[in-house]
C-alpha cells in the first residue's frame, strides 16, 4: 500500500499551497493574487470553507500560459 503523502509529493494536481507560498513560485505580490482572485484572472484557485489555496499544476499551467515565444526570422 502506498503512502498518500508520498503520492502528493509526485502529484502536482494533489500539492496545494497558500497565497504567499504561490506568490514565491509565480512572482506576484500575494495582494497581485487577492485583486486577481476578485477580478476571477487566472490563475485558478480552490476555496475550502473560508481558506484560499493555489494547486501546483495550475501554478504550472498559468506560468506556461504566460510564455513569450520570440519570433524567428
Amino acid at each position: 500500500m502506498s503512502n498518500p503523502t508520498s503520492q502528493m509529493q509526485q502529484d502536482p494536481k494533489l500539492v496545494t499551497m497558500d497565497e504567499h507560498q504561490a506568490s514565491a513560485i509565480i512572482g506576484l505580490t500575494p495582494k497581485t493574487l487577492q485583486h486577481r482572485r476578485y477580478m476571477r484572472q487566472p490563475p485558478a484557485f480552490l476555496k475550502v470553507g473560508r481558506k484560499i489555496r493555489y494547486r501546483l499544476s495550475d501554478l504550472y499551467a498559468y506560468l506556461d500560459a504566460c510564455a513569450v515565444q520570440p519570433d524567428r526570422p
